[in-house]
């Protein structure tokens, strides 16, 4: 089909109109008409309900998704959500509506480019063309992980947009049948459930499956709670669960599920894959029998909508009624000052929390809340799921107190403390946070820097000035700008002092890369001069990904500038074997030691020789931590065969060293590890962080590399301030620490 093999340059400018300029700086023409004759190809043969998807390379050398299907809500907000949750950074989204006609056979018939989907006549298909373009992924495994979880989230698009209809008429059927029920509930229970399904109806929930579930007594008396076959609709069609125990759960959930209420409004323990990945909302109807005791359940998934989180809480149901009791319960005038305060921090309130909290547990918390006005102070609010799955924690605090590092720290406290597997966050700042950032870096940020950054990439560099408060604090951040896959930026700031560019430049020359130039900024704050300095980077050709060593980066050069390791060509084993700064300390510290034992090659040598074999470094790291890392729990019948399978995998390596001077070097790091006997390498000080110097205790019988005489045992420690050997001919240690060899 000539189509399927040049690509109509209408094709071409249709395909790419919406994507913006500075996304596409530095692609060539050719490569643009390349990618969309490649997704022509993709799309030439396709049944309606087909969804057809497949990885290759991207534009700017990287991977590459292509995927073709029937136009429909959800497909782009799902890929996306599917991606973030993976941590995998989106670098080029592209999503042309194309209308098409096709062969009964599924045949691409003609693509009708002049033709707008709203145009569409019969006959015509409209469907979603999406190319996604990420950094590479070179596990083929970790892409066909990928690639099978795409399929899934948009078969469940597919699912849940072909059901939409069924499950809002079915929502409506329930609220026409409870408008006239006799239940043993309270009136209210009723009228909230009413009222919330006509609205959930009117565009305030995202309805993604639903089914519904009876109680039944098996052949041994044990109560389960049964799908009904059949009933499922959208992400719960397919598949006919396992039934659940009512014993299993906690006597607080079983007495939940049993009471006589109508209404479950809770959070799934499964997150949406359709939309957003967020924890689904529960929504569930109680069934009751003649008797008045629960016999099943209707149970809609979903999420609330945008239009939800908008609306104020004396228009919602369920909640409009909790507010209202709770204003009433304070005794507050609607019309004081601290009444209409009240109102705020209940139109402020998480949406999500409104739904699911008892009267009681929203009373207690916003007069909590009330009471914290003009004190600066921080509060912690705590709410257990009434199903145990969750705890929901609101913690407020002063603005000018919120940062990013003290949000992780209280997320590390609250998973600590609450013994969580995970956690999700939300932020809430007034309007005020915003002015108050937009007017301490607007004058603060020249002319110059304005002028060479985005409003995305000021964005990014703010979030990093807000966490410099202290004079010679240092930040950093290694990324790639504007899509472009060889732009590797490194931004380093520092409050207070300028960075003296003779000492950066070894720092980053010892991790491997080459600085191809430097820009540096003044940010003037009202608290002082913050220094900016934008390096641009060259990696190694066999580099990791940007995304895969951006961690490794940061941190090593954190720990190099602050002298917690030496400059030299060890830190380049972070880009080349993967390994962090920390790692790379223990070959580095076993190069002094054999320095020490008179070795004959040079540690510019040894390191040359490393970083030319980054696969054997790598494993010698894992050898050292599979025989002393007591972190790993592991038996000593356990750690011992690790080992011995470490070290067979270390010597087929080195088969295939070419060199006799550097299999002499690398066998001089195994027989060095392996004749180590203990160390203090993983033992962590007073305050949690790795000591500053390492020692080990050694074998010298067991280290042919050592001259005669060879003590018993030798004790060699190391730092990057310090190193000495101690050297002992018998069981019971006499002498000190030599800083050299005797010779």
């Amino acid at each position: 089909m000539a189509a399927a093999q040049d690509a109509d340059p209408g094709l071409v400018a249709r395909y790419w109109r919406l994507v913006p300029d500075e996304e596409l700086a530095g692609c060539q023409v050719a490569q643009l008409v390349e990618a969309t004759r490649s997704h022509l190809e993709l799309a030439r043969q396709r049944v309606p309900g087909e969804l057809k998807l497949r990885p290759g390379t991207s534009v700017a050398g990287g991977t590459s998704l292509e995927i073709v299907t029937d136009d429909m809500p959800f497909l782009v907000d799902s890929v996306t959500s599917a991606l973030s949750s993976r941590d995998i950074d989106l670098n080029l989204l592209v999503h042309p509506l194309v209308v098409v006609r096709r062969r009964p056979s599924g045949d691409l018939e003609e693509v009708r480019v002049g033709v707008e989907p709203e145009d569409a006549a019969p006959g015509d298909v409209v469907e979603s063309w999406i190319r996604i373009e990420v950094d590479r992924i070179r596990a083929e495994a970790d892409l066909e992980r990928l690639c099978d979880d795409l399929t899934r989230v948009l078969d469940d698009v597919r699912a849940a947009v072909r059901d939409w209809p069924r499950m809002r008429t079915q929502a409506l059927a329930l609220a026409d049948e409870l408008g006239g029920a006799q239940l043993p509930v309270p009136d209210t229970d009723l009228t909230d459930a009413v009222e919330l399904l006509r609205w959930l109806v009117d565009d305030h929930f995202t309805f993604l499956g639903y089914r519904e579930y009876r109680l039944v007594t098996d052949g041994t008396g044990e109560e389960l709670l049964q799908a009904v076959s059949g009933s499922g609709l959208g992400i719960l069609r397919g598949g006919r669960p396992r039934p659940r125990v009512l014993s299993s759960m906690t006597a607080e959930a079983h007495a939940r599920a049993m009471e006589r209420r109508l209404l479950i409004i809770t959070k799934a323990n499964s997150r949406a894959t359709v939309h957003r990945s967020a924890y689904l909302d529960y929504i569930g109807f109680k069934r009751f029998d003649a008797n008045g005791d629960v016999v099943g359940e209707q149970r809609f998934l979903g999420l609330f909508s945008s239009a939800a989180y908008r609306t104020g809480v004396r228009d919602l149901p369920v909640v409009k009624r909790k507010v209202a009791e709770v204003v009433e319960r304070s005794g507050l005038s609607p019309r004081s000052h601290s009444g209409k305060q009240l109102m705020e921090i209940l139109e402020t309130y998480p949406r999500d929390e409104l739904f699911q909290i008892t009267t009681d547990e929203l009373h207690q918390a916003v007069m909590g809340v009330l009471r914290l006005a003009g004190r600066r102070q921080l509060r912690l609010f705590l709410r257990r799921d009434a199903y145990g799955r969750f705890i929901s924690c609101l913690v407020y605090l002063p603005r000018d107190r919120f940062t990013t590092a003290n949000r992780l720290r209280i997320q590390q406290i609250l998973l600590a403390e609450l013994n969580g597997i995970g956690v999700d966050y939300t932020t809430r700042e007034d309007e005020d946070r915003a002015k108050l950032l937009f007017q301490r870096y607007a004058g603060a940020l020249s002319d110059t820097y304005k002028n060479e950054h985005t409003p995305h990439e000021a964005v990014q560099d703010v979030a990093q000035l807000e966490l410099l408060d202290e004079p010679g604090q240092l930040v950093m951040h290694v990324y790639r700008r504007r899509r472009a896959e060889s732009d590797i930026r490194f931004k380093v700031l520092r409050f207070g002092t300028p960075i003296i560019l003779s000492a950066v430049l070894p720092v980053l020359h010892s991790l491997g890369v080459r600085v191809t130039d430097e820009r540096p900024y003044e940010v003037t704050r009202d608290d002082g001069i913050i220094y900016l300095y934008d390096f641009g980077l060259q990696l190694p050709p066999d580099a990791r990904t940007i995304t895969e060593l951006r961690p490794d980066l940061e941190n090593a050069f954190f720990a190099i500038w602050h002298g917690e390791a030496e400059v030299d060509g060890f830190n380049a084993l972070a880009l080349k074997a993967g390994i962090t700064w920390r790692e790379a300390v223990v070959l580095r510290a076993y190069a002094k030691y054999l320095r020490q034992a008179g070795t004959v090659f040079s540690q510019d040598y040894m390191e040359t020789t490393l970083l030319q074999y980054p696969a054997i470094a790598s494993k010698l790291v894992d050898l050292f931590t599979a025989r002393f890392d007591l972190r790993l729990h592991l038996s000593a019948t356990a750690r011992s065969e690790w080992s011995k399978e470490m070290v067979a995998a270390i010597n087929e390596a080195l088969d295939e060293v070419t060199s006799l001077d550097q299999d002499r070097i690398l066998r001089s790091f195994l027989h060095a590890i392996q004749a180590t006997l203990r160390t203090s390498f993983f033992q962590r000080g007073e305050q949690g962080h790795a000591k500053s110097y390492t020692a080990f205790k050694l074998d010298p019988q067991s280290i042919p590399e050592l001259p005669a005489p060879r003590p018993k045992f030798e004790i060699f420690v190391y730092s990057p301030r310090f190193e000495g050997v101690h050297l002992r001919f018998g069981a019971v240690a006499r002498g000190g620490l030599r800083s050299r060899r005797p010779t």
